[in-house]
C-alpha cells in the first residue's frame, strides 16, 4: 500500500514538472498580425523558430525564456511570437526566412526585413548580449567551464571518449 508521504511527493513532483511558465509570453498571432502590431507600436518582432522534438529549443524555453529579466527586456522592445516547425504554417515562414538551424531567433521589422538572426541555444546573458540589451544576472550564476591558456585563447580538449579509453587501457 502506498504511503501518504509517497502520494503527496508524487503529486507535488507532477505538479511542479508541469509548471514551467515562460516569462516571455509569446503572442498567439500570425506573422501578418504581428507586422501590423509592430507598425502601430513601433516595435520589432521577436520570432522564435522551434520544434517540439528540438532539445535545445526545450532547454531555451525552460532556462532562457523563463528568466524574468529576459521576459521584461523582450516585452519592452519586441512583439514576441513563436513559429513551431512541426506545423505546416511554420514551414512557410521557415522557407520565407531561410531558417535551417534550430533554434533560430529572428528580429524583423514591420516590413518583414530581417534585422538580426541568432542561431543556436542561448543563455539569458548571451541572448540579451546579442540583442544589445544589458543583463544584470538577476541572481543567476553562470559558470564558464571552458579552459584558456595564458594568452586567453580557448584550449581544445581531447574528446571525452579518447581520454576515458586511454585511462582504462593503462
Amino acid at each position: 500500500m502506498l504511503s501518504y508521504r509517497y502520494i503527496l511527493f508524487l503529486l507535488l513532483h507532477l505538479s511542479l514538472a508541469n509548471t514551467v511558465i515562460s516569462q516571455i509570453k509569446f503572442q498567439d498571432i500570425t506573422l501578418d498580425e504581428a507586422k501590423n502590431l509592430a507598425s502601430t507600436s513601433r516595435k520589432n518582432i521577436f520570432i522564435d523558430f522551434r520544434a517540439d522534438w528540438c532539445k535545445p529549443c526545450i532547454a531555451m524555453a525552460k532556462e532562457t525564456f523563463s528568466d524574468p529579466e529576459v521576459g521584461n527586456a523582450i516585452h519592452s522592445k519586441f512583439i514576441p511570437i513563436q513559429v513551431n516547425l512541426d506545423y505546416f504554417v511554420g514551414m512557410d515562414i521557415k522557407e520565407e526566412y531561410n531558417v535551417g538551424v534550430l533554434p533560430t531567433i529572428l528580429i524583423i521589422n514591420a516590413n518583414g526585413e530581417v534585422q538580426r538572426r541568432l542561431l543556436g541555444q542561448k543563455t539569458p546573458s548571451s541572448l540579451l548580449r546579442e540583442l544589445d540589451i544589458p543583463y544584470t544576472g538577476g541572481g543567476v550564476v553562470s559558470v564558464d567551464l571552458s579552459e584558456t591558456n595564458t594568452d586567453g585563447r580557448s584550449i581544445k580538449k581531447e574528446c571525452f571518449l579518447k581520454r576515458w579509453w586511454r585511462r582504462i587501457t593503462k
